[in-house]
């Protein structure tokens, strides 16, 4: 599989997300999109930023089956990228429903998902 060529640091998560199993990838974004707009979006009250969620949050969404040093060399690195989704949030958000589009094969999760409501709607 191609790597995708989206915009600077949007591949690694948008190929994350897409190569999950369809029940997980509703999963992983039904979280995302809630942590976005419930928790980061109040972040003067919570002093959740995008970085902060991204440290919470990276642990359980990049987890290996055994850990490893590698895991803590890298975990920086997964905290940049989980810090890419919730910055670009709405470009990945967009281009995930565009590439589900594109791919007829795999039934369309991101598609029609803007917001926790519509995510919430596509879950019923």
């Amino acid at each position: 599989q191609q790597p995708h060529q989206g915009g600077r640091g949007n591949g690694f998560m948008l190929d994350f997300i897409g190569d999950l199993p369809d029940l997980n990838r509703r999963v992983i974004l039904h979280l995302l999109v809630f942590l976005k707009e419930e928790v980061i979006s109040r972040q003067e009250l919570n002093k959740m930023s995008n970085y902060n969620m991204a440290v919470c949050f990276f642990p359980c969404i990049f987890k290996s089956r055994t850990i490893s040093e590698i895991d803590l060399i890298n975990s920086g690195k997964f905290v940049g990228i989980l810090k890419i989704f919730f910055t670009r949030f709405e470009e990945i958000v967009k281009e995930a429903k565009y590439m589900s589009a594109k791919n007829k094969d795999t039934p369309s999760t991101a598609s029609g998902i803007n917001t926790l409501k519509d995510f919430r709607m596509s879950m019923a």
